[in-house]
């Protein structure tokens, strides 16, 4: 079952989206900027641009989790609770990954988008995140977002409470998924 934490983070990212629309195309993920910058058509989207912001996004998420660590004293955990639940966490990266970015990319493009109204389709997209990171197990995190599990990871580390074994999951299993989205879309 979905508990109001779930719901919430749902309609905040919803909300986020909204706002930042405008300011950025609400690029935070560097796996859907990848897949921004290696679609057919790009408009007015540069490859630079996509390389500026990512690195915008790592030093973003790196600061969020520095903020969150001093509201909450907690590193967060980025840890796949058993080696043999690695495949599990690869593909639930790459899947989870694939699904939001796939959708993503039939939102913002006129022909292939399920509601004219941004703010619709931006609530299918949020939905959509909420739905695939809804999935975790406790034994398989799914970020979805490298960004975001380097700067969990980063705060772990100066928490001493997580070890790095699994961080290249993380990282490189969600621009598979975007870089697959793409290539289907």
């Amino acid at each position: 079952r979905m508990t109001v934490g779930d719901i919430t983070f749902m309609f905040t990212f919803w909300w986020i989206v909204c706002i930042c629309a405008k300011i950025s195309g609400s690029h935070f993920n560097p796996a859907v900027t990848i897949a921004m910058m290696l679609r057919k058509d790009t408009g007015t989207f540069s490859r630079p641009m996509g390389i500026a912001y990512m690195i915008v996004q790592v030093a973003g998420a790196i600061a969020g989790g520095f903020f969150g660590y001093l509201l909450t004293d907690n590193g967060g955990s980025m840890v796949i609770s058993r080696n043999r639940y690695i495949f599990q966490a690869c593909v639930s990266e790459t899947f989870g990954t694939f699904l939001f970015v796939f959708v993503i990319l039939t939102q913002t493009e006129n022909h292939t988008s399920f509601a004219k109204e941004p703010a619709l389709g931006a609530l299918i997209i949020a939905a959509t995140l909420g739905s695939v990171t809804y999935y975790n197990s406790e034994r398989v995190p799914a970020s979805i977002n490298p960004a975001f599990a380097l700067a969990v990871q980063i705060t772990a580390w100066i928490d001493n409470s997580s070890n790095a074994r699994h961080i290249w999951v993380f990282l490189i299993f969600p621009m598979v998924g975007a870089i697959l989205a793409v290539i289907v879309y």
